[in-house]
C-alpha cells in the first residue's frame, strides 16, 4: 500500500504495448485540494486516480532507477486516455505516470481570489509527483524528469514545469494553448471548451492571467528544455476524418500555431534552449502520438541538462503567484494567497523580491520535488515582505 495512493488494479499489457505493466490508483486529494463537487471529470469517471506503466525490465532489475515522464492529458479527456495512445508506440524506458486533470487545465482556479476546492497545480504537484517520486525507483537528476501534455495538458506542461523548475529538466507541450491573454483565449476558447475564464484565470490580463499564460512565463524554464509542437491546420492524408472534425480541429491547430509562435519567441529572448516542431495536422491524437515518438525518439527528450546535477544554480529569474512553491531549491511560502505577481530574482547568494503583495517566508534546502514551501535550512529561512533583498549565508 502507498500512503496516500490505494491500489485499484494491475492491468497486464495488451500485446502491442512495450511497458512491463500498467498499475493503477485511487488518489484522492487527502489535502482539500481538489473538491469532486466542484469539478468535472471526463469519460463517466467518478474518482481522481493515477496510472502507471512500468519499462520492461523494472520488475528483473530491482536496484535500477529509471527516467520519469508525466503524461498531461486534454480537457476532453481523462487519466486513461494517455494509457491507450501509448499502447501503439514502441519501447519508451522510463516510469510513465498518468494522473487525472478533470477539465482544470491543471490550474489553481481563481474563484474570486478563494482558489479552494479545484486547485489542480497544488494536487499534481503537492500530492501525486512527490508520492510517485518516492513510491517508484525515479533517477534523481533533472535531466530525468520529463512532463509533458496535449492541448490543455500542453499548457499545463509548460506552466508546472516552470512552477519546479528544479525538478523537471525537460517540458513539452504538443498544441497546447499557450497564450490565454490573446483575445482567441480570452473571448472565443472559453465557449468552445464550456468554461469560464474568469473562475479559472482571474480577470482578463490580470496577474493571475499572466502567471498562466506559457508565453509569459518562459523566464522561468531558462535551464529547462522545452519542446513545443504544433500542426498546421490543414488534415494529413496520413489521417483521414471527416468533414467537421478536420473544421474543429483545423481552427483549433490554427489557434495552437499562433501561441507556439509566441510562446517559442518568448522562450528564445529568455534564452530557453527550446525547440519549435512544425507539421502538418490538426488537433487530434493521431498526431499527438507522432509528436511523442518524435521527442522520445528523434529530439531526445532525457538530454542533456542546463544546469549539471552536481551543481546549484545561483543564477536565475522566478515568477509565480502560488501561495507555496519552489524556486531552484529556495521554498516559499505567503501567509495569505498572493494578489499579485511574486519576482524572485537570484544572483549568486543575493535574493531579490518584488511584487507579492503579502509576507512570504524563504526557506532554502528545499527538495527538488518538494512544492510545499518546506525547506531543509533553518539557519536560512526569514519571512519579509516584498521588496527585500536579502544575501543567503554561505551554503543556502
Amino acid at each position: 500500500m502507498i500512503v496516500g495512493m490505494a491500489a485499484f488494479a494491475a492491468i497486464a499489457p495488451s500485446p502491442a504495448a512495450a511497458w512491463e505493466r500498467v498499475e493503477t490508483y485511487g488518489f484522492p486529494s487527502t489535502q482539500g485540494n481538489i473538491d469532486l463537487s466542484q469539478n468535472t471529470l471526463n469519460g463517466g469517471e467518478t474518482a481522481l486516480t493515477v496510472h502507471v506503466a512500468l519499462p520492461q525490465g523494472y520488475d528483473e532489475q530491482p536496484d535500477k532507477k529509471w527516467p520519469v515522464i508525466y503524461l498531461l492529458h486534454g480537457i476532453d479527456d481523462n487519466s486513461t486516455t494517455w494509457l491507450y495512445a501509448l499502447q501503439t508506440l514502441g519501447d519508451i524506458p522510463a516510469v510513465l505516470v498518468m494522473p487525472e486533470g478533470g477539465r482544470g487545465f491543471w490550474t489553481d482556479q481563481w474563484i474570486n481570489g478563494t482558489r479552494k476546492g479545484s486547485n489542480w497545480e497544488r494536487y499534481f504537484l503537492q500530492e501525486v509527483l512527490p508520492v510517485v517520486n518516492r513510491y517508484f525507483r525515479i533517477l534523481p537528476g533533472r535531466s530525468d524528469h520529463a512532463i509533458i501534455g496535449n492541448s490543455m495538458g500542453g499548457q499545463g506542461a509548460i506552466i508546472l514545469g516552470a512552477e519546479l523548475p528544479g525538478y523537471f529538466g525537460t517540458a513539452a507541450s504538443f498544441s497546447g494553448l499557450l497564450s490565454i491573454t490573446d483575445p482567441f483565449a480570452m473571448f472565443v476558447f472559453p465557449g468552445l471548451a464550456n468554461i469560464s475564464y474568469t473562475r479559472y484565470w482571474g480577470p482578463y490580463l490580470g496577474p493571475y492571467a499572466i502567471t498562466h499564460s506559457a508565453d509569459r512565463q518562459m523566464q522561468n524554464l531558462k535551464d529547462t528544455n522545452v519542446l513545443l509542437t504544433s500542426g498546421n491546420g490543414t488534415a494529413s492524408p496520413k489521417y483521414p476524418v471527416g468533414i467537421s472534425d478536420k473544421a474543429v480541429g483545423g481552427a483549433l491547430e490554427v489557434g495552437a500555431l499562433a501561441d507556439l509562435q509566441a510562446a517559442f519567441s518568448a522562450g528564445r529572448s529568455a534564452g530557453v534552449p527550446i525547440t519549435a516542431r512544425i507539421r502538418a495536422g490538426i488537433h487530434a491524437w493521431e498526431y499527438w502520438r507522432d509528436d511523442l515518438d518524435y521527442a522520445v525518439n528523434t529530439w531526445g527528450l532525457f538530454r542533456a541538462d542546463p544546469i549539471p546535477d552536481d551543481q546549484q544554480n545561483t543564477n536565475w529569474k522566478y515568477r509565480t503567484m502560488a501561495t507555496t512553491g519552489n524556486a531552484w531549491g529556495i521554498g516559499y511560502a505567503f501567509k495569505t494567497p498572493p494578489t499579485n505577481q511574486l519576482f524572485l530574482t537570484r544572483v549568486g547568494q543575493t535574493l531579490t523580491a518584488a511584487g507579492g503583495g503579502s509576507a512570504v517566508t524563504i526557506s532554502p534546502g528545499a527538495a527538488q520535488d518538494d512544492a510545499s514551501g518546506a525547506g531543509t535550512r533553518p539557519d536560512c529561512t526569514f519571512t519579509a515582505t516584498p521588496p527585500f533583498t536579502k544575501v543567503l549565508p554561505a551554503g543556502c
